[in-house]
């Protein structure tokens, strides 16, 4: 009797793993208009975009996803009142010999990834940057820079808004030029 219900309970999970193998959710295909190639809708771009500022892996996600000057330390998300936004915190730059790497949050690469990050989170209307000062003239207290980029002027900036672009491509050249403007 036991060991008809362990056969059992084996060819049921053969086939649970067998038919887990045969899902296709991974090849999905975008609708394109007529006279466009469909593509898979498998990329970073596609799946992120529409994230909300609540969902936070979706967001850990997207800022793991980019390239940054200075190490992240953590992230925070401001959502218990409108303007909703996004903190992060970026690291020492401490080097191999003590001294740090002043790299100040306005920089074009946060200035990008800051956009970057807005057209993926459809409710977020700012990203601010806060980086460690050091020395900090006022030692024991922690002396940041801090700087933050908002959705209506990355807007003003580009003549378009940041949920008009569908690729990940025409957003990146659109903000591309983000840098040259600083």
């Amino acid at each position: 009797m036991l060991k008809r219900m362990l056969r059992g309970a084996l060819l049921c999970a053969l086939a649970l793993g067998f038919l887990a193998g045969c899902d296709n959710r991974g090849a999905e295909t975008v609708i394109a208009p007529p006279g466009e190639p469909a593509q898979a809708a498998t990329d970073f771009f596609s799946t992120h975009r529409g994230t909300l500022v609540g969902d936070n892996s979706a967001v850990g996600a997207i800022i793991n996803h980019l390239d940054w000057e200075n190490p992240i330390d953590s992230f925070a998300l401001t959502t218990s009142e409108r303007p909703y936004g996004i903190t992060i915190n970026q690291g020492d730059t401490a080097q191999a010999d003590g001294s740090h790497r002043i790299m100040p949050p306005d920089t074009p690469s946060n200035i990008r990834n800051g956009a970057y990050i807005l057209a993926l989170v459809e409710n977020a209307d700012w990203v601010e940057f806060k980086i460690p000062i050091h020395p900090c003239p006022a030692p024991p207290t922690v002396c940041l820079y801090e700087y933050r980029v908002t959705r209506n002027d990355i807007e003003n900036q580009l003549g378009s808004p940041l949920s008009g672009f569908t690729t990940e491509t025409d957003l990146s050249q659109a903000i591309a030029g983000l840098a040259a403007d600083q």
